[in-house]
């Protein structure tokens, strides 16, 4: 978002500057494109900010953050192919990781923490 509204503001600055005659013609052209994309952004933004406050179930309504799981095929060194999966917990922001699990070992940190949460739950499955 912030770098649509970058570029929709040094438009119209240009516009403001230089005008939209002679070799500059293509500035209001530019500026018009750049706020329809910002109005697309802003559009879309809404969208899944709505998506985004509709999936809060948590018990006391605080959003504690994003579950993301990573697929990945990686080819190694010597030229064989691995496949992954990783699942990623984020900020509520998305601006930083919390933790980031191998989801694909058997006995990691993950399942432990899983059991572990499912016993302070009293959850049987």
């Amino acid at each position: 978002m912030e770098s649509v509204e970058h570029d929709y503001r040094e438009a119209e600055n240009n516009l403001k500057v230089f005008g939209s005659s002679g070799v500059f013609y293509d500035h209001k052209r530019l500026r018009d494109e750049a706020y329809s994309k910002l109005q697309n952004t802003k559009s879309e933004i809404d969208k899944y900010e709505n998506i985004i406050k509709n999936r809060d179930n948590s018990k006391d309504g605080n959003f504690i953050g994003w579950a993301v799981i990573h697929r990945y095929r990686a080819k190694t060194n010597n030229g064989s192919v691995n496949f992954g999966n990783s699942l990623i917990l984020l900020t509520p922001k998305m601006d930083g990781c919390l933790f980031t699990f191998a989801m694909d070992e058997q006995g990691t940190q993950l399942t432990a923490d899983q059991n572990v949460i499912r016993q302070l739950l009293n959850l049987d499955y």
